[in-house]
């Protein structure tokens, strides 16, 4: 696939970043913890801060169409740990290989800020999703029964994985 790029977003690139991921969070409201109505109402600067966090981009022409976080613990005891969040690709570039390069990103900069552990957790029901973790060397380490509420009242679970880094 030409013209595809996976970097660092950028603090300039908020406003692309927030569209994605609210369009991830009502696309794929099943999947997420957070909800896109509590974030749509969120100020540009939060969208900022997720962004120097760590949020990797996949670009496609220049366009913004896949988004994967990236935080690592302030905490002493737990500063070994990081954790791979907020996974969304559109649709349309799904299956092409974009995922892969996402989370490879990803894992490399856990590697080079010195993290020992990648962490992340999955809707327990998201195969796909799952494949993917696992083909990048995650293993799953538990569930967290019913680790989402939904607004219908339902429960879903979420996988749990880890990697060792």
């Amino acid at each position: 696939m030409s013209g595809v790029e996976i970097r660092r977003l950028r603090a300039d690139e908020a406003g692309a970043f927030r569209a994605l991921r609210l369009e991830a969070l009502n696309r794929d409201m099943l999947t997420f913890a957070s909800d896109a109505g509590e974030e749509a109402v969120k100020p540009d600067s939060w969208f900022v801060d997720r962004i120097e966090e760590g949020v990797f981009a996949a670009l496609v022409g220049g366009e913004l169409v896949g988004i994967a976080g990236y935080m690592r613990s302030p905490n002493a005891k737990q500063r070994h740990k990081a954790q791979l969040y907020g996974m969304y690709l559109h649709p349309d570039h799904r299956r092409q290989g974009l995922a892969g390069k996402l989370v490879a990103a990803v894992i490399e900069h856990a590697r080079a800020e010195g993290a020992e552990n990648l962490l992340l957790a999955s809707n327990a029901t998201n195969t796909g999703a799952i494949r993917l973790y696992e083909l990048a060397g995650f293993r799953q380490y538990g569930v967290e029964p019913r680790a989402l509420k939904q607004p219908d009242g339902s429960y879903s679970d979420d996988a749990l994985y880890w990697l060792a880094l």
